[in-house]
């Protein structure tokens, strides 16, 4: 009996041993799980933190794509006033430029008709004094004032022509 009990105290011992080995692999397995399940979460606290930033990125660049939308709307309204300013500015010039063509041709055409009179005056009043010499009264009083009046008639016709060429 001694031998059977010593053998079954040295089996319990063995079984107690073996049920502590898997006790111990059982607490290693669930302190792997452990560390494993920390790991897991910092990783996962780390991508919400990286998405969190990215979903704080992504609304920031969000407004400021609203902001600039906005401007450039208002620059383009802004734009838009310009040019049609600029039109209305260029048809008015258009108008005012075409205004002083007619004026130019109309005062172009007086000056023309206004030296054309004083000409046939001028030539007129030159032919009277050369006729009047040829009438035979005191003529060489009236050739000393035929030829004063001809130079007159010259010089008035070379301030004209020069004031015409000027207008030119």
């Amino acid at each position: 009996l001694g031998s059977a009990f010593h053998h079954a105290q040295h089996s319990l011992h063995e079984l107690e041993d073996q049920a502590e080995e898997v006790h111990h692999a059982h607490e290693r397995e669930l302190g792997l799980l452990f560390d494993e399940s920390l790991s897991l979460r910092a990783e996962m606290d780390y991508e919400s933190t990286h998405l969190e930033l990215d979903n704080r990125r992504m609304r920031d660049d969000l407004a400021a794509y609203v902001v600039m939308r906005e401007q450039n709307s208002k620059l383009k309204d802004t734009l838009e006033r310009m040019h049609e300013g600029a039109i209305a500015t260029e048809k008015s010039h258009q108008e005012e430029l075409e205004e002083l063509r007619h004026s130019v041709t109309v005062i172009k055409d007086k000056l023309h008709k206004e030296f054309r009179a004083r000409l046939h005056k001028l030539s007129g009043e030159m032919s009277e004094a050369i006729g009047g010499g040829a009438s035979g009264e005191k003529a060489p009083q009236n050739q000393a004032h035929n030829a004063k009046k001809e130079k007159e008639t010259e010089s008035h016709i070379k301030v004209i022509m020069d004031k015409y060429s000027e207008l030119e």
